[in-house]
C-alpha cells in the first residue's frame, strides 16, 4: 500500500477549496486561534475598515482579560498577538498605513496588562511587543507628513503611564 501523500501547499490545493474549507471550519470550531485568525482573513477580504475594526475589537478583549495566562495558555496567546501584530504590520498597513499605526497603538497600550496576567517565560511576550514596537516605529517613520512633537507626546504618555 502507497504512503500518504505529504502535506504540501501543492498537495493541500489539489483538495479543492469547499473541502479544505469545511476542514478548516470542522478544527475552527474547537481552536479559538484558528477561528479568529480565520475570521482576521475574513476581515481582510472586506476592506480596511472591517479589519481594523475586527482587529480593534480583538486587541480591547484581550486588553480588558483579567485572567491568568498558565504556561498551557502562554502559547496559544502569543501566537494570537503575534498574528494580530502581524495582521496590523502587513495587511492593514497596505491598505490603510494610517489605521495600521493607530492599531499598534492599541496593541502597544496593553503590553502592560497582558504581561502582569502571564506567568513563567514573560519574556516571549515582551519580545513580541518590542516587534510591535519596532513595526509601529517602522510605520511612522514611513509617513512624511508626520507631527513629531505630537509623536514624543504620546510616547512620553505611555512611557509615563
Amino acid at each position: 500500500m502507497a504512503g500518504a501523500k505529504s502535506i504540501t501547499r501543492e498537495s493541500l490545493a489539489t483538495l479543492g477549496a469547499p473541502a479544505l474549507a469545511a476542514a478548516l471550519i470542522e478544527h475552527a470550531e474547537d481552536d479559538p486561534g484558528l477561528h479568529g485568525k480565520l475570521r482576521m482573513l475574513l476581515a481582510g477580504t472586506e476592506g480596511p475598515g472591517k479589519l481594523a475594526a475586527e482587529l480593534g475589537k480583538r486587541i480591547q478583549t484581550i486588553g480588558r482579560s483579567r485572567s491568568f495566562v498558565d504556561r498551557e495558555k502562554q502559547k496559544p496567546l502569543v501566537q494570537e498577538l503575534d498574528h494580530i501584530r502581524t495582521t496590523i504590520a502587513t495587511t492593514l498597513a497596505a491598505q490603510n498605513p494610517l489605521g495600521a499605526v493607530e492599531r499598534l497603538w492599541e496593541f502597544v497600550g496593553i503590553a502592560d496588562r497582558v504581561i502582569a496576567r502571564v506567568g513563567d517565560g514573560v519574556g516571549d511576550v515582551e519580545e513580541l511587543f518590542g516587534e510591535a514596537l519596532a513595526d509601529l516605529g517602522r510605520l511612522i517613520a514611513a509617513r512624511p507628513d508626520r507631527d513629531t512633537s505630537a509623536l514624543a507626546r504620546r510616547v512620553l504618555a505611555i512611557c509615563d503611564g
